[in-house]
Order: C-alpha cells, then sequence, then structure tokens
C-alpha cells in the first residue's frame, strides 16, 4: 500500500497542470484525489499493484469515463448562455441514465464527485441525489469524508429550496438519511483532514435540523486533536472561516477554540479576502462585547484591514460590518467613517431592513454620521418601497433616533394604515402573498409607536390590536411583556381621553385579558425582566381579572426574584396593591428583597457621591 500511494502521488504531481485546470474543478482536486486512492485501494484488492497502476492509468472502465467527463462539464461549464444551459440540460440527462445503470458498483467516493458536480452545476434531480447518498451509506463502501461533506450539501440544498422540493414533502426519508449520514461521520471524525472539516462545519451548521451532537463531537475532536503549534500550517484562511461561521451560526461559542481563531487571525489576516474579514467580524460578535471577552485587538486589526479594503466592500458587507460592531460595543472611527461613505454613495440601492440595520448600528455605538440628516431623508423617500419587516424596522429605529418631525411622523402613520386598509380589502387574497405582517410585525410596530410617544394614529392602533389579538396565543414571554406594556399605555390614555375610542378601547382590553390567561398558564416561562414588565403593565392598567393570574406568576418564580432591581420589586409591590392582592407570603418576600436591595442601592449611591 505504501508502494501504492507513492505511485499515486507520482501520478497526481506528474498530471499535467493544464490537464487539472481543464478536467477538475480546482477546488475539487483533493475530492479527486481521494477518489484515485479509493478506486485504487479497489483495484489492489483484485489484482497486482504494478496492473493496478496500469489499470487506473489507462483504464476503460465506463465509472472512470462517467466521472472524468462529469469533472471535465463542470470545470468548463460556466457560461451562462441559454443555448448552453439548454445543452446542458440535455447532458445532464444523459449523465443521469449512465449513472442509473452503473448506480451499484459506484464507490462512495464516486458518488461523492458526482453529487458535488450537481451542486456545482445547480442541477435537481431528488431520486437519484437520495440514490447516491443511500449508496454512499451502503453498508460495507469505504467512507469518504469528502462524500459525506456532499451528500451533507445536498440534504442541505434540498431543505432550502422552499416548500415544493421534494426532499421537503419527503420529510421523514430526509430526516432518516440524515441521521444515518451523521452517525457515520461521528464514527469516522479521525479520518477527516482539518480542511475536509471545517467545510463539513460549515454545511452542517446551516441545516435548519438539530445538528449539535455531530457539531458537538466535531469541536470535541477539533480542540483536542487539532490546535497542537504543529498543526498551525493547516489553519489556512478558508479553515478559520469555515470552522469559525459554522460554530457560531449555531450558538456553539467555545472560548478555547475562538482565542486560538483569533491568534491565527491577528497573525494572518492582512492576506485574507474582505469576505473572510466580514464573515468573521460576525462570528466574534456573537461573544457580545469584546472588552468582555478580550476580542478588542481583533475587531480592532479586522477593522483595519477592512479599510484598506473599502473599495471591495458591497451593500452586505456594509451592513454586517455595521452590525458586529455595534454588537461587540467597538467604536472604530475610521471604519465606520467609511462604512458611512460607502453606506450613503448607494443608498438607494439598500432595502428598508439594511437602512434600519446600519441606523441601529450608529445610534447604539453613538456614531453621529454627518449625513444622517440626508440619511433619514431618503430612506423616508421611499416608504412606499418597503415590505413589512423593513418597514417595522425603520420605524424602530426612528422613534429611538433624534431627527423627528411630524411629517416624517405622519408618512409612517399613513403608509402602514395604506397597507392595512389593502390587506383589509383584499379579502383574503394578499394573506396568500409572501408579503404579509407576521405575528412579530405586529408586536414591533406597535411597541415602536408607543416607546415613540406616537398616538394620534388611532385607526393604525385597531388594525395592530386587531393582529395581536389574532395572535396572542402564539407570542413568545418578551413579546408578550412588550405587548403589555404598549397596550397598557394606550388602554390608560383611551381611559382618560375625552374623546375615546371604543372600538380600540374594547380591542385593548381583549388583548390585557388575553395576556393575563397567557401567563396563568405555567408552562409559559418568563425571564425576571419580562416578568416584572408584564406585572407593572397589567396594575398600571388596573386590569382585576389578572389579579390571581399575576399572583400564581410570581409563586412559579419566587426563586428569581432576586435577579430585580429595587426599582422592579417596588413596581410588582405597587402593581399587588392596586389590583387588590394579599398574600402574605408573597409580600413578605418581597418587602425582604425591597429593603434588602434599598440598602444596597442606597450603599451604591454613597460610594458614587464619595467619588
Amino acid at each position: 500500500m505504501e508502494r501504492y500511494k507513492g505511485g499515486m502521488d507520482t501520478l497526481l504531481l506528474g498530471t499535467a497542470v493544464e490537464a487539472i485546470v481543464d478536467r477538475v474543478p480546482f477546488d475539487m482536486v483533493d475530492d479527486w484525489q481521494e477518489c484515485g486512492e479509493h478506486v485504487m485501494r479497489e483495484r489492489l484488492s483484485h489484482m497486482p499493484e504494478p496492473f493496478a497502476e496500469a489499470t487506473q492509468r489507462y483504464s476503460s472502465d465506463p465509472r472512470d469515463y462517467l466521472i472524468s467527463t462529469v469533472l471535465r462539464h463542470c470545470a468548463n461549464s460556466k457560461s451562462r448562455d441559454r443555448n448552453l444551459q439548454i445543452e446542458r440540460s440535455q447532458y445532464m440527462i444523459t449523465v443521469a441514465e449512465h449513472i442509473n445503470e452503473h448506480l451499484g458498483t459506484l464507490l462512495a467516493a464516486e458518488c461523492g464527485i458526482l453529487l458535488r458536480c450537481f451542486s456545482k452545476l445547480e442541477y435537481r434531480n431528488y431520486v437519484l441525489q437520495k440514490a447516491l447518498i443511500e449508496r454512499i451509506l451502503h453498508r460495507g463502501q469505504l467512507f469518504s469524508p469528502y462524500a459525506s461533506v456532499s451528500a451533507v450539501v445536498t440534504l442541505g440544498d434540498g431543505l432550502s429550496s422552499g416548500p415544493s422540493s421534494l426532499w421537503i414533502s419527503n420529510i421523514s426519508d430526509t430526516n432518516r438519511l440524515l441521521r444515518r449520514l451523521i452517525a457515520l461521520i461521528k464514527v469516522n471524525i479521525d479520518k477527516f483532514k482539518l480542511s475536509t472539516l471545517s467545510r463539513l462545519t460549515n454545511a452542517i451548521s446551516r441545516l435548519n435540523s438539530d445538528v449539535s451532537d455531530l457539531l458537538v463531537c466535531i469541536k470535541n475532536n477539533v480542540v483536542e486533536e487539532r490546535l497542537s503549534e504543529d498543526l498551525v500550517n493547516e489553519w489556512t484562511e478558508e479553515v478559520v472561516h469555515f470552522i469559525a461561521n459554522g460554530f457560531s451560526r449555531k450558538g456553539l461559542l467555545d472560548k478555547v477554540l475562538f482565542d486560538f481563531l483569533r491568534d491565527r487571525i491577528l497573525e494572518s489576516c492582512p492576506s485574507y479576502s474582505v469576505d473572510t474579514l466580514v464573515s468573521l467580524c460576525n462570528a466574534f460578535s456573537k461573544f457580545g462585547s469584546a472588552y468582555d471577552v478580550g476580542y478588542v485587538e481583533l475587531f480592532s486589526s479586522l477593522g483595519d484591514e477592512i479599510v484598506v479594503q473599502r473599495r471591495n466592500l458591497t451593500n452586505r458587507h456594509v451592513c454586517v460590518v455595521s452590525n458586529a460592531f455595534a454588537m461587540s460595543c467597538i467604536f472604530h472611527e475610521t471604519l465606520l467613517q467609511v462604512l458611512d461613505e460607502t453606506f450613503v454613495f448607494a443608498i438607494d440601492q439598500y432595502d428598508g431592513r439594511q437602512i434600519a440595520m446600519m441606523i441601529h448600528a450608529f445610534n447604539k455605538l453613538g456614531y453621529r454620521s454627518s449625513n444622517r440628516e440626508f440619511i433619514w431623508r431618503t430612506c423616508t423617500k421611499h416608504l412606499e418601497s418597503y415590505n413589512w419587516q423593513g418597514l417595522s424596522m425603520v420605524l424602530h429605529a426612528y422613534t429611538k433616533g433624534e431627527l423627528r418631525d411630524e411629517a416624517t411622523t405622519n408618512k409612517f402613520c399613513h403608509r402602514l394604515e395604506e397597507l392595512f386598509d389593502n390587506l383589509e380589502s383584499s379579502d383574503g387574497v394578499i394573506s396568500n402573498s409572501v408579503d404579509v405582517p407576521q405575528p412579530t410585525t405586529y408586536v414591533s410596530l406597535v411597541y415602536s409607536l408607543v416607546k415613540g410617544n406616537i398616538f394620534h394614529c388611532k385607526t393604525l392602533y385597531r388594525y395592530l390590536a386587531k393582529g395581536c389579538l389574532s395572535n396572542i396565543g402564539s407570542y413568545e414571554p418578551d413579546e408578550i411583556a412588550n405587548i403589555a406594556v404598549a397596550f397598557s399605555k394606550i388602554y390608560r390614555l383611551e381611559m382618560a381621553s375625552s374623546s375615546q375610542d371604543s372600538v380600540l378601547t374594547s380591542l385593548t382590553r381583549e388583548i390585557l385579558e388575553g395576556i393575563s390567561h397567557r401567563i396563568a398558564d405555567p408552562a409559559v416561562s418568563f425571564t425576571a425582566f419580562s416578568m416584572a414588565k408584564v406585572i407593572e403593565s397589567l396594575g398600571d392598567a388596573g386590569v382585576p381579572q389578572s389579579a390571581h393570574a399575576i399572583l400564581g406568576l410570581i409563586k412559579r418564580n419566587i426563586l428569581i426574584l432576586d435577579r430585580l432591581s429595587y426599582t422592579h420589586i417596588t413596581a410588582i409591590i405597587r402593581a399587588l396593591s392596586t389590583l387588590g392582592v394579599h398574600d402574605e407570603d408573597v409580600l413578605a418576600v418581597l418587602n425582604s428583597l425591597k429593603h434588602t436591595k434599598r440598602v444596597r442601592h442606597d450603599t451604591e449611591l454613597v460610594a458614587i457621591t464619595n467619588c
């Protein structure tokens, strides 16, 4: 076998460069080499090595011809010309027929080559792709790391192709294949090269399925086996990119691993592409404040390199980097100026969601753009072009900003009312389209309006109340808390108004009663802060039906009350008093906490005063 390996190396190194360029896609050379090794290994089991090598060089095996022609087609098929597309389609039909003819003899590595070529050629054939994956999983097959990655990518492409995809229509079969594939990979995890393991990490993290077990297995293997100084050269730009991106995408933020990645990035980032730099900013931003986790130098270096490569920034890059630095709480002034200039130069090409992301990032970092008035004028000039999500995000940014005026506020309200009018008058037709308000959109809109003290648009509030009421049973605890805050304020203003809107008042009361039913459900798990917001809001609104539910909520969460501040504890006690709730045990706990928090609060004030 050692002689075989040498023979293969000689064969591959002796191959003319132009032959590889013409016959094998550049990023598939490793796959091709592995496939050749597996084919040679199979032939060695049937004939002496000299004959096997000769057969490898001058083979007339139909499988070899099939693989080589598909690879050649993949390497040279880059044109988008319609005639060539038709020719390609006809060619792939012929290829599919030949694959089906020889399917029972294909090795796993050969199946992997075909699947990856299909992916590159954007060829979709559910039955054939499924058969190739099953062949990879067939008992007795020699395990192929590259083939397993190609199989994962194929499943990922199929599951992300929309509801019409046969992979989704046959989801039970798809999940069965995925489970078998994951089990096979876990058993053979030590057979992966680091480069292939990084590709696997990136591919598996894109799946919406629960793949945490496999990711933990990969992470353990990398941390325990791949971080030694002897292997530093294997940590190429692509490997660093895929590993950081894959684990951060699923929230698997191992500090030891990411500290190692930080060191590699600081050594090599001047040679990285702007795509990689942007992706790494996004990955490390998942840790939150860079000051708290020791990544300030990293973000400084990444920012410096992005400034150097400013001419290569796309709209997506600008948004992602801005958001990443905002999440990491890093004020890189030179970078922010570059992002600001790049953003303003192409602002008409950004959608509402992207514009909102930029404004949020600038606001969070305290960056005062010299172009902020122009940004807002341009942003609000085209409100009619934004979808629901984009419009809600822009409104949220607007209500939190400093540049507000009555005309712009009215424009937002008018546009939203117009959308709701169209939705209602369509008699359900629009509800079948993609762009309809999602349940979370109602929450975002009403919360932004209330926090921005915009209360004159009662027609809009009626629409939002109807939307929230129809989805009240599906909201998460944090969303319930925001709804409670918003509609408590609306209800109190309506009750105190001389021109009360009876419809809005009735809808608001129903929502607050619906919230009371939700918080009575033991299955709904609140954080301490969300619980305090709900209790204070219901108390302020004076909803007597919520008294029993609030008491039950406090009792179920008695152990987390200590996480609340003195102000929150006081607000809860006040709400209980307003609603006429008298429970000696609960009040004893709350008053004890209030006293403790008050002492701590006063001590902190004294310390601040002395400073």
